[in-house]
């Protein structure tokens, strides 16, 4: 057995190895560092100083690094709490970059936009608003619902974020930013009793009129107007309105299968009727505020035996979109005639087939089925197509509409609608007695001292420039004019102003015209009447189509200011026609607003909504915001060229 040697240690305790190679480098040893140590950390110490002296952030040695240098800042805002904010290059770069990754593949995001953002996460973070764990993740749990941590991971990487954490840091900003825009819209919207009161009083500004009313001459008492009087007619009306006016209308072969709303669902097949679920309470009341104005005009609270009529209308109409559906599933090429009428059988809904094509009139007078619904819609039918002609109101069916077949609309030439264009052109002279008294209104106006005294200079002015057109055409040999016409087009040029000038004086004229009795009108009075009135008329002592009902829910009434005369104003369901003079206007007293908590309720609710308009505009506003926030940038050679 062969022995191991041990080498000894030598008498200096260091073993003894083979030497080394005077050419190796030398590398500094951790016995140089004890060495010098506190001349070391003093030289850490300095060299951290000196960084952090030149570079303000990390944003900014990360720019620095980037071959940047150092930027500062190069923005600086006020928050709405009066906070001072800096932003640097990197703080304005991030944002827009991750903004757009966010929002993508938004196309119209702007640089406002990131403004926009960074001013109101500023001011939201001022107002010590957060945005918790919790809250980000109920904010992402409808998009997560049922994904794994990998298929979290994909979708922020399909967006362009290398991580989550960036992800997520710019959404938590976009929500911080969302809440706080919830609290200014809400906090905006608490207005005390003042606003409240000065809406309320526009909202019920008294007006006190008076109206002259003509009777419209009957259509047959007017002459039939001539060729020339047509054809001018016709060729003064733009091409467009002409194109809509006067038209060969749609046709359609229709086949309908119908049902009265207060139908007994209990005698429709139970197979089809099974899957109906109650209605909720909210669509009931749904349908009664819609319902109510001309069904239950009196009842101000939904009774449980009108709750049970509409619940029974609601799941009616559900049952008729069933069959809608079961057709509409079919492919095109089976949407025939047949197969309507296969599935109205299959709902016990009874079919009514009218004879051929039928134009919008023809489908209203339809017996028993017939409706202004089913003819507006009559223009929307192309062949192959199913409609449900669900009721408001005042129907009485609803309806499915097949269309079998269908010709489109024709625009008629000048021969095809002369019939129509002589019927709209004596239409339109039904109220010359009105016309003629607007006339002398505005005749007698010109005979106001004060009225003649403001368009003599006008009428100078024409004549100068009238004298001056003639002496030149003088000069010209052999030159053929009308000195009269020239004089008139003159005066042409300056009927605008004129006709301002009467319009500030026809009141006057109005009380002589009354005055001599020369106003062949009825004359009717009106004092006090709100303006709220347009919206809710309760007057039981005038009729609904009545011309008082008439004068005192007109909105051109109500646009005048006092001692004006309105526009001729056509009452067509009385077949007359009304000039108004508005004779005074004045604003109830506060203590009025309080007898009325109905109207105050609404004048809340208005003015409430203006002003989370009001808020809202100022914080969608980029330019407004801006300003606001006293945002500075610095100077253009130093700041982005994008900011």
């Amino acid at each position: 057995m062969s022995k191991t040697k041990t080498r000894k240690a030598s008498k200096g305790g260091a073993s003894q190895r083979p030497a080394k190679d005077d050419t190796t480098p030398k590398v500094m040893g951790f016995g140089l560092f004890r060495k010098h140590q506190k001349t070391m950390l003093w030289a850490a110490v300095i060299f951290t100083v000196l960084v952090f002296g030149l570079f303000a952030s990390m944003s900014d040695i990360d720019s620095f690094l980037k071959g940047g240098g150092p930027t500062g800042p190069f923005a600086r805002f006020v928050t709405a709490s009066g906070e001072t904010v800096e932003l640097t290059e990197s703080d304005y770069r991030r944002v827009k970059d991750q903004l757009g990754r966010l929002y993508y593949p938004r196309t119209n995001f702007s640089v406002d936009d990131v403004w926009t953002h960074l001013m109101l996460v500023a001011d939201a973070r001022s107002a010590g608003l957060r945005v918790s764990d919790e809250d980000l993740r109920r904010a992402l749990q409808p998009a997560l619902a049922g994904a794994s941590s990998a298929d979290y991971r994909a979708m922020v990487q399909s967006r362009g974020f290398t991580s989550t954490r960036d992800f997520e840091a710019i959404l938590r900003e976009d929500l911080l930013k969302q809440r706080y825009l919830d609290i200014v819209l809400r906090d905006s919207a608490i207005v005390d009793s003042e606003a409240v009161y000065l809406r309320w009083r526009i909202d019920n500004e008294l007006f006190s009129y008076e109206a002259l009313v003509f009777e419209d001459e009957p259509l047959e008492s007017i002459p039939a107007p001539n060729a020339d009087e047509l054809q001018a007619f016709w060729d003064e009306m733009p091409e467009k309105q002409r194109g809509r006016t006067y038209i060969d209308p749609a046709r359609q072969d229709i086949v309908l299968a119908s049902v009265l709303l207060d139908h007994d669902l209990t005698t429709l097949p139970a197979e089809k009727t099974a899957g109906l679920v109650e209605p909720q309470e909210a669509e009931v009341r749904s349908r009664f505020n819609l319902t109510r104005t001309v069904r239950f005009p009196d009842v101000e609270e939904m009774t449980d035996a009108i709750a049970a009529e509409l619940a029974s209308e609601v799941k009616l109409i559900r049952y008729m979109q069933s069959a809608f559906r079961q057709f509409n599933e079919r492919e095109a090429e089976a949407k025939t005639k047949a197969a309507f009428v296969e599935v109205a059988a299959e709902y016990g809904l009874p079919v009514v087939d009218p004879e051929g094509l039928l134009g919008p009139d023809e489908q209203v007078a339809l017996p028993e089925v017939g409706n202004e619904n089913l003819g507006r819609l009559s223009r929307l039918g192309t062949t192959g197509a199913i409609r449900l002609n669900t009721p408001y109101n005042q129907e009485k069916h609803l309806q499915l509409v097949f269309y079998e077949n269908h010709t489109d609309a024709v625009p008629l030439d000048f021969d095809g609608a002369r019939d129509q264009l002589i019927d709209d052109l004596k239409a339109e002279q039904q109220d010359r007695k009105a016309v003629a008294f607007r006339e002398a209104l505005r005749e007698r106006a010109r005979s106001v001292p004060e009225a003649r005294e403001q368009i003599a200079p006008l009428e100078a002015v024409a004549a100068e420039e009238a004298a001056a057109r003639i002496a030149a055409l003088l000069e010209t040999e052999d030159a053929e004019f009308d000195e009269a016409a020239i004089a008139e087009e003159e005066l042409a040029k300056m009927e605008p102003a004129i006709e301002a000038i009467l319009a500030e004086h026809e009141a006057a004229a109005w009380d002589a015209l009354v005055a001599a009795g020369e106003a062949q009108g009825e004359h009717l009075v009106f004092t006090d009447v709100p303006r709220s009135y347009i919206m809710a008329p309760d007057d039981e002592q005038e009729a609904a189509d009545s011309v008082e009902r008439f004068l005192k829910t007109s909105v051109q009434v109500f646009a005048q200011d006092v001692d004006t005369v309105s526009p001729i104003l056509r009452h067509y369901a009385g077949n007359l026609s009304a000039v108004v003079r508005i004779t005074g206007r004045a604003m109830p007293d506060q203590a009025a607003m309080y007898a009325d908590p109905g109207g105050m309720a609404a004048s809340r609710a208005a003015a409430m909504q203006e002003a989370r308009r009001a808020a809202l505009f100022d914080t969608a506003d980029p330019e407004l915001l801006k300003a606001s926030h006293e945002l500075q940038l610095a100077e253009p050679e130093e700041a982005p060229a994008d900011a």
